[in-house]
């Protein structure tokens, strides 16, 4: 059935399925009605951060009607085109050990920090250039965290500056650095977020990015794969109005 704007959209899951209604109904209709998240997922970044945690707290808040909005960023892709994200996007060492990682589904979330262990193993080279509201850096790195929220994965800090209702997005640029180098980085990060202070690390924020690649790499949005580079993002201040 068609849900009119006035009406609301109940998502039953996590930060996955909270980006497939939205895309979906932002695919067919430019307009989206209030979305209430029942947390119900493997990955539950965005309802945490809202300070949902169970399914009787989302009912709470349904029923008490509060709204708050949210940022949402368009994001162009090869291969899937158009997706809406509310979470996180991520491409490179992240993308890869997501792909580990949805292998061993069985194991719950600790599958993520199993997935980055031996991707940083790996230590796979990856030439990239990326624009930032008109500024381009070029060079080899290791992981671009693309952040709304503060958490991803299985509620890492991984971007502990971000703010879902700023206008921007928040970009941690890891650039290329030995194994060594990398479990330290992963330590901070693991460490309450310090990874920010890595000296291989930069952090930025921004309201359009580009991401091109020599050869077309895999693109994670709030969780799932879907699609290659290259990448385009713009933000969409206060798109999305969810219960809170």
């Amino acid at each position: 059935a068609e849900v009119a704007d006035d009406e609301a959209i109940a998502v039953v899951g996590g930060d996955g399925s909270v980006c497939e209604v939205i895309t979906g109904r932002l695919r067919h209709r430019k307009t989206l009605p209030r979305v209430a998240i029942i947390p119900c997922g493997t990955g539950n970044c965005q309802a945490m951060e809202l300070g949902i945690t169970s399914v009787e707290g989302a009912v709470e808040r349904i029923l008490a009607g509060r709204v708050r909005k949210i940022d949402l960023a368009e994001v162009r892709v090869c291969d899937d085109g158009l997706w809406y994200s509310h979470n996180l996007v991520t491409w490179g060492l992240g993308v890869d050990s997501t792909v580990l990682a949805e292998k061993m589904r069985c194991l719950g979330p600790v599958r993520y920090d199993l997935g980055i262990v031996a991707t940083i193993l790996a230590n796979r080279r990856r030439p990239a250039t990326l624009t930032l509201d008109g500024k381009t850096l070029t060079g080899d790195y290791t992981l671009f965290l693309i952040q709304n929220t503060q958490t991803g994965g299985s509620n890492l800090l991984l971007a502990p500056g971000a703010t879902a209702d700023d206008g921007c997005m928040d970009i941690g640029v890891l650039r290329r650095m030995c194994r060594r180098s990398l479990i330290r980085a992963f330590g901070m990060l693991k460490s309450e977020g310090r990874h920010v202070f890595h000296p291989r690390v930069a952090y930025h924020r921004f309201k359009s990015l580009a991401l091109e690649t020599p050869v077309p790499m895999k693109i994670n949005v709030d969780g799932e794969i879907v699609g290659t580079t290259p990448l385009d993002m713009s933000v969409m201040p206060g798109a999305l109005a969810v219960f809170a």
